[in-house]
């Protein structure tokens, strides 16, 4: 599969944006997206939608360890996600982590069917500076 590259959004305590449906990144059909975080993946929100006419089911690829890290969920596997319905269906992804998604390369890697469209999300928590929480 192709890579697509997702921009994350930065996340500030003291403010609120208004986050309309232009922003995000689109997805691309049989592609898998890569999001390249700051911290940790249990600091990403992502949200999904679905635009395209039918249901997708996004997969959330497993990670891999370095030898001897001792990462005990490295192994457990690829995640399926629940099916997104048809044109309206809108998901937040679960708390995804570090040591079980996590690439070597340090991203985080979501595939998408053959028939997906729509748009990816993420707000990096991790992005948060300390001066301005």
């Amino acid at each position: 599969m192709t890579d697509f590259a997702v921009t994350s959004l930065t996340y500030s305590t003291k403010d609120f944006t208004t986050m309309s449906a232009a922003v995000g990144t689109a997805i691309v059909a049989s592609q898998t997206a890569v999001i390249t975080p700051v911290g940790h993946l249990e600091d990403l929100v992502i949200e999904i939608t679905n635009t395209y006419a039918g249901a997708i089911v996004p997969v959330v690829k497993a990670g891999s360890s370095a030898a001897g890290s001792g990462e005990l969920s490295s192994g457990i596997g690829d995640l399926t996600l629940t099916t997104l319905a048809n044109t309206s269906g809108r998901g937040i992804l679960p708390r995804l982590e570090s040591a079980r998604f996590l690439q070597a390369n340090g991203t985080l890697r979501i595939e998408f069917p053959a028939s997906a469209a729509g748009q990816i999300m993420v707000i990096d928590r991790g992005k948060v500076n300390a001066a301005t929480v």
